[in-house]
């Protein structure tokens, strides 16, 4: 995973599977609400040169796609209640996503228990 991909503070991992698409899906939650966290990645991928697709966004669901240097990625924001966000990053696999699983472990506040 790009070190330059934002990751809210107080994020905590809860899995890391290596999908038979070729693809990797990293969930984790953050303390924030869906809104909070859309603006946060937003602002994150732009001042990291990513260039941020046209999602959709709803109250307490919102989709966000993402390229940099060529390389697509997208992130589901889901509400789990008002004041915490799940999140899912699912990037492909063999380029510059090859460390997700350290990348997001680094900067998660617990490691949970689903790694695949």
């Amino acid at each position: 995973m790009p070190s330059d991909l934002p990751m809210p503070r107080g994020a905590t991992l809860v899995s890391i599977r290596n999908l038979p698409s070729g693809f990797t899906l990293v969930q984790f939650t953050s303390p924030r609400s869906v809104q909070d966290s859309l603006l946060f990645a937003i602002a994150g991928l732009q001042s990291a040169g990513y260039t941020v697709g046209r999602g959709i966004a709803g109250p307490g669901e919102t989709n966000l796609p993402f390229t940099k240097g060529g390389k697509p990625g997208a992130i589901r924001l889901v509400a789990a209640n008002s004041c915490t966000t799940t999140w899912q990053i699912l990037a492909s696999r063999g380029c510059y996503w090859a460390t997700v699983g350290r990348w997001v472990e680094s900067r998660s506040s617990v490691t949970g228990p689903n790694r695949m």
